[in-house]
């Protein structure tokens, strides 16, 4: 019996959350439908779905003080009796400001129909409506179709004005009866009365709000930040964790929802821009709009651009998405070439998705990480259950041949050689364009058919307007990273070539201003301000270098009338500031190169497209210079992109998640047990005269685990390879193994250790042309030469108590064997990791470790900080007239380059002697006393 004599089913939420959406205590009143007033209109319909949807949810009353509704036992609030409006007092100020401060200091998180504007300044589009970081308009009704789509009933059929509730949605106002967001982001679900006191996910997926049970805090993390949807078959004989749901919006066909992970180094706000970042976030954005649990495993770990990491933490919570940095390593650590923080970084990211159990995860190409786990997933050592996509937007190899680098280090090239390995490894390949696979198959890489699907991209924002398309062009914009692989240095050729025209003919086009905008990177081996600077000072126009602006203001600045963005590279694959432009109707003039021609309609070839040299370049700037330049048109319809990518998932998710068992049974797998200081020669006489079959090197000092045998004859049968190497353990460190390519394994021995297993024809091969003297590294380089097939096993199954190394001899010798084994591309690769290696060596002057170059490095990072200070700009009026005075120009915004000897002690020096120093003290003072505040506030409450 509920209080004041009520019926109906009785409440099974528990007494901190029934109720209020404040957690109130006390049980819940009856449903309260609204008085129809005589003379007024008819009452609404009644709902088909019997009141379970959202426009037509009961409201719920509250017996506490402070609740909406109010209970039923309340004076005045039997049905039809008119109250006040709850809320409205100076109780309910007081508590919309408490939640309102607290919102803004992380302790409780905002509702998603407020947008991110709680978690830094709130922007504006044209029209005066609030966006948010990605520049999409915020409401409440998109609100509730992103961000809370999960937490919401079917839309009801009978619209939103049938029901007690209509008002409610026809006002974009969420139901009282919905839950509050913030619990359902911190993982505190509240429960309903007609779901046994189980809170419910998208349309029926059920929410597990009991802590991790693993101890993992990584993983406490990610059940922290999102409520944990439980997948399953939807059946008969499913069981309690078989649930069916329904895709952002109401309507379309049932999708079961999935955890899906984004592995990357980039996702916008922990980057300001880049096409990685910008595609990752509005991939995000899609998925959770799909209804699917999307977590961002962020590989760079807490390291953000703007701002704390903890910041965008919330503000992705917000938007349905769980950001995770990656946690340090909490084992032992790695031995050898491992140990570099990049080479840790791929075995870290193996074992944390391996203890999530993801249904689907995203990899980018740059990197490697894919390879590892695609290798783990092939072998069925992990993520069995775990569907691996791979997008192709450009790895190191591609990044260095248009920059016209070298590989420095062996890492690199380890890198680069996981990066073409990766995409055989994969359950789906995508790429924006054709030209990615192509490149990779150029270079010898194992590239499989990849899926050319549109580039997902978040709303840039309202198209320019139509008087700004009609202004003639006045302004050039260089829009991407500021390095050679955009094509910063043939602009400048061509700019230099304008240049020399406006000398000799003064009424040659000439652009009123050239601006650089994007990060900033190194051109021509100097730092691309300096080069820019250098280059700009014989032209005459000015020339600014935008490289601190996030997308959001970048794309208000190319919005401007009279401006148009130069997309410059070699060889491009598919770059998002053209996407940009071409939704923006900014015009644009971009290079004839890689992908690009495949994203404008081939009408605007002609008019858009530009070759890729700097005559060339010039000429068609100087004709398209003081006349107006009509935007390009896409050549794929934008709106279709969504739809694309929601068919792809949901095809991806229905293919079974386990691939298909070997069809040949495991064999055995023999020891073979030498003495650990004479392993080789003894492994070689016993080859010959073991029982025939596999067979596993080991010495006398190594143990293996429990199953080792079982699971090695298992992948062996799985995958048909003719060596295997297992990762070994010694002592605090751990010591992975490479797949055989040639390229880094003849310069280490990263190939093989002890627990190396030999198949059948592996073994006759060792038996017949293996001589000890190479070691293990020069046996797996005999087998190779026999066109044997080499994997490594990223799983520890052996341990002993001193590392591995190879003999003296083996070094020597085993790295010809190697040589002779290299194909055409591995040759050039390593030819590049000599020459960069000796380009490192060969700096001229004294070398970085001098002490008086190290503290000029020092100067010059202070002064520029100075220089960009907000103390420094606030008062830079004040210094105008007095370098008038003495004939000096004005202050530039940007430091100079500060390259000279001196000149960066000279800056800070002069700007300690200045009245503008001791002036910006004044407001540096309270402006810390703020911080401290702010900080003090953020802290979470005990």
């Amino acid at each position: 019996m509920a209080r004041g004599g009520t019926t109906g089913a009785a409440s099974s939420r528990p007494p901190g959350l029934a109720g209020s959406r404040h957690g109130a205590s006390g049980p819940p009143g009856p449903a309260r439908p609204r008085a129809h007033q005589p003379g007024g209109p008819d009452p609404p319909a009644r709902c088909p779905r019997g009141g379970g949807c959202r426009q037509h949810r009961p409201r719920v009353g509250s017996g506490g003080a402070g609740g909406r509704g109010g209970g039923a036992d309340r004076p005045g609030a039997a049905a039809g009796a008119g109250h006040r409006k709850p809320g409205r007092g100076a109780r309910g100020r007081r508590r919309r400001a408490r939640n309102r401060l607290a919102a803004v200091h992380g302790r409780r998180q905002p509702r998603p129909t407020r947008g991110p504007g709680h978690l830094r300044p709130c922007r504006r589009d044209r029209r005066g409506g609030p966006v948010d970081l990605l520049g999409a308009p915020v409401s409440g009704r998109r609100a509730a179709a992103q961000g809370a789509a999960r937490h919401r009933a079917p839309v009801c059929p009978a619209g939103p004005g049938a029901g007690p509730d209509g008002p409610h949605q026809r006002h974009g106002r969420r139901p009282p009866s919905d839950p509050p967001r913030g619990l359902h982001a911190a993982g505190r679900i509240r429960p309903g009365p007609q779901h046994g006191g189980r809170g419910l996910g998208p349309a029926g997926a059920r929410l597990d709000r009991r802590p991790s049970a693993s101890g993992d805090p990584a993983r406490a993390a990610v059940e922290t930040a999102k409520p944990r949807v439980h997948v399953g078959d939807h059946g008969p004989g499913a069981g309690p964790r078989a649930h069916r749901g329904t895709p952002a919006g109401g309507g379309g066909a049932a999708v079961t929802p999935a955890r899906v992970c984004l592995v990357t180094t980039e996702i916008l706000g922990l980057t300001r821009t880049g096409g990685i970042g910008t595609v990752n976030a509005a991939l995000a954005d899609l998925l959770v709009g799909m209804g699917h649990e999307v977590t961002v495993l962020c590989l760079n770990g807490r390291r953000a651009m703007d701002g704390p990491f903890d910041r965008w933490v919330a503000h992705y919570r917000a938007r349905g998405v769980a950001l995770v940095p990656l946690p340090p390593p909490d084992g032992p650590g790695l031995d050898g070439l491992w140990a570099e923080p990049s080479m840790a970084r791929r075995w870290q990211v193996l074992h944390w998705l391996a203890a999530q159990r993801f249904d689907l995860v995203h990899f980018t190409d740059w990197g490697g990480e894919a390879a590892l786990c695609g290798r783990a997933r092939a072998q069925g050592v992990a993520l069995r259950r775990t569907r691996l996509v791979l997008g192709l937007h450009g790895g190191a190899a591609w990044a260095m041949a248009g920059n016209d680098a070298l590989p420095d280090s062996l890492a690199r090239l380890v890198q680069i050689e996981l990066e073409w390995a990766a995409p055989a490894l994969m359950d789906a390949v995508w790429s924006p364009s054709a030209f990615m696979p192509r490149w990779l198959a150029d270079q010898g890489a194992a590239a499989p058919q990849a899926r050319l699907m549109p580039q997902p991209m978040p709303d840039p924002g309202p198209p320019r307007p139509p008087d700004a398309e009609t202004a003639p062009v006045r302004d050039l914009v260089l829009f991407g990273r500021l390095e050679d692989r955009k094509g910063v240095a043939v602009l400048l050729d061509a700019l230099d070539r304008m240049a020399a025209r406006a000398a000799r003919d003064p009424d040659a086009p000439r652009p009123a201003r050239v601006t650089c905008l994007g990060r900033a990177a190194r051109v021509l081996g100097e730092p691309a301000r300096r080069v820019i600077a250098r280059r700009a000072a014989r032209w005459p126009w000015p020339v600014s270098v935008l490289d601190t602006l996030d997308r959001a203001a970048a794309l208000e600045y190319l919005r401007g009338p009279g401006r148009m963005a130069l997309i410059l590279a070699p060889a491009e694959n598919c770059p998002l500031t053209l996407h940009e432009c071409l939704a923006l109707r900014v015009p644009v003039l971009a290079s004839a190169t890689g992908g690009i021609p495949d994203l404008i309609a081939p009408e605007d070839h002609g008019r858009v497209l530009v070759p890729y040299e700097a005559a060339a370049l010039a000429d068609r700037l100087g004709a398209v210079l003081g006349r107006p330049m009509a935007p390009a048109r896409a050549a794929r319809d934008p709106a279709a992109t969504a739809a694309v990518w929601r068919t792809w998932h949901e095809a991806l998710l229905a293919a079974p998640a386990e691939r298909a068992e070997p069809a040949v049974p495991p064999s055995p797998i023999a020891p073979l047990i030498a003495p650990d200081d004479r392993p080789a020669s003894v492994w070689k006489a016993t080859l010959t005269s073991a029982p025939a079959g596999a067979v596993c090197l080991l010495t006398d000092a190594d143990r293996l685990a429990p199953e080792a045998l079982t699971l090695l004859g298992d992948v062996l049968a799985r995958t048909g390879a003719d060596l295997l190497a297992p990762a070994c353990a010694a002592a605090d460190r751990t010591r992975p193994c490479l797949d055989s390519v040639p390229a880094s394994a003849q310069a280490a021995p990263l190939v093989a250790g002890p627990g190396l297993v030999l198949g059948p024809r592996a073994r006759g091969v060792a038996a017949r042309a293996w001589n000890p003297d190479t070691g293990l590294w020069g046996l797996v380089a005999v087998c190779m030469a026999a066109d044997l097939r080499h994997e490594a096993v990223p799983a520890v199954l052996l341990r002993r108590d001193s590392p591995w190394r190879e003999p003296p001899a083996a070094r020597a010798r085993a790295s010809t064997l190697w040589a002779a084994v290299l194909p055409a591309q591995r040759v050039a690769l390593t030819a590049a990791l000599l020459a960069g290696l000796h380009g490192e060596q060969d700096t001229p002057g004294p070398r970085a470790a001098d002490p008086v170059r190290r503290a000029a490095r020092r100067d010059r990072r202070r002064a520029r900080a100075l220089w960009r200070s907000w103390p420094w700009r606030i008062t830079r009026p004040l210094r105008a007239p007095r370098r008038r005075w003495a004939g000096l120009p004005p202050e530039p915004a940007e430091p100079p380059p500060l390259m000279a000897p001196g000149a960066a002690s000279d800056v800070l020096w002069g700007a300690l002697l200045s009245h503008s120093w001791a002036l910006a003290g004044w407001t540096r003072r309270p402006a810390r006393r703020v911080r401290r505040l702010l900080a003090r506030l953020r802290r979470p409450r005990r």
